[in-house]
């Protein structure tokens, strides 16, 4: 039997090594897929979609990708808010 778990944070890998590899490793295999390059593209496409000027808030867990850092401008320090750069 194997299972693959989507993990989108660093500290979710590093509970899945800590906690679940060594506990199922005789009896299953496990795939940790880090889903970056695709949260990278789900940025760009909300970028494409809103409105010059329009807002995209995520929550607090979901960090902006360096890679389109420059597509938008965070609006509050303390939150995920971000406003559309350019049109």
């Amino acid at each position: 039997m194997a299972f693959t778990f989507f993990m989108r944070d660093q500290p979710t890998l590093e509970h899945a090594a800590d906690h679940m590899i060594g506990y199922a490793s005789g009896r299953s295999r496990i795939k940790i897929w880090d889903a970056y390059k695709e949260r990278v593209e789900v940025f760009r496409m909300f970028h494409k979609a809103l409105a010059p000027g329009g807002y995209l808030a995520t929550e607090n867990t979901q960090k902006l990708p360096p890679e389109v850092a420059h597509l938008f401008q965070q609006v509050v320090p303390d939150a995920q808010l971000y406003k559309k750069i350019g049109g």
